[in-house]
């Protein structure tokens, strides 16, 4: 059974090798310009361009594949929250007028205190091409030492940050890299390398969760004649072995910290 078709509309007909779900009413395939790793759209089988334009079955559908859809991601994709949502009109950013609910799983490396889809929606207009930059690198006096970093309300993001900034050498071990979290971290890494410290970093393709994108941009910091052997990027083939660490060990003069 085809999906009804919209002239010229990319979703009418979607590349047969991103579609991984599919019933009477509804579609389930993965974004080709997704914001994380992992994003995925649902998309009705008959073309409109409006959620109320949908019928009660359909709507129904959608709503009823949000489920599956979660569970292919988490097949492949690490999660530890979800953002759900639809663009609806253009003044909302809809850009392809063929209705879609976004499905896209969200960690809290993804960005510095992240504030949520309504919650990002301003009151005057917002360039969202615009390159997002990173936060800038502020010293701080001292690194925060408390022991334990308890999610929503103290992410552990900003406390990783602020311990990179003191840091001399900082070692990290964590069972994959993406995107997201590379540009989180990756000008704190520079500003490391800047001051003369060292980066040792591990990471594997367990699952192949690992983005290979992102671990071009950590080898471009190898390949920095300024920064000598100072940076050493190691990649762990764990074939059909488990490999999951999540570690990361700040040194300085005083000591080490470590947050795992």
């Amino acid at each position: 059974m085809e999906p009804s078709s919209g002239t010229d509309c990319p979703f009418c007909n979607p590349p047969i090798n991103q579609v991984f779900f599919i019933n009477d009413l509804s579609i389930g395939l993965w974004c080709d310009s997704p914001v994380v790793s992992g994003h995925a759209l649902i998309i009705p089988r008959r073309h409109m361009g409006s959620w109320f334009d949908a019928s009660s079955e359909e709507q129904a559908a959608l709503t009823q594949a949000i489920g599956v859809v979660r569970q292919e991601i988490l097949k492949r994709y690490p999660a530890e929250g979800f953002t759900i949502g639809i663009d609806d009109g253009i003044p909302a950013g809809q850009m392809i007028p063929h209705l879609h609910l976004h499905i896209i799983p969200r960690n809290l490396t993804d960005a510095v205190n992240p504030i949520g889809v309504a919650r990002g929606i301003a009151s005057k207009p917002v360039d969202y091409f615009k390159p997002r930059e990173a936060p800038p690198v502020v010293r701080d006096a001292m690194p925060d030492h408390r022991r334990l970093s308890a999610g929503e309300e103290d992410p552990l993001l900003p406390q990783l940050l602020r311990h990179m900034r003191q840091a001399e050498r900082v070692d990290i071990a964590v069972a994959f890299i993406l995107q997201s979290g590379v540009a989180a971290i990756e000008e704190h890494l520079r500003d490391l390398l800047d001051r003369g410290g060292q980066l040792r970093l591990v990471t594997g393709d367990y699952l192949n969760i690992t983005d290979p994108e992102a671990l071009r941009r950590l080898y471009d910091l190898t390949q920095q004649p300024e920064y000598g052997d100072r940076v050493q990027l190691r990649l762990f083939q764990a074939g059909r072995r488990s490999f999951h660490p999540k570690a990361y060990i700040f040194h300085t003069q005083q000591g080490a910290s470590i947050a795992i």
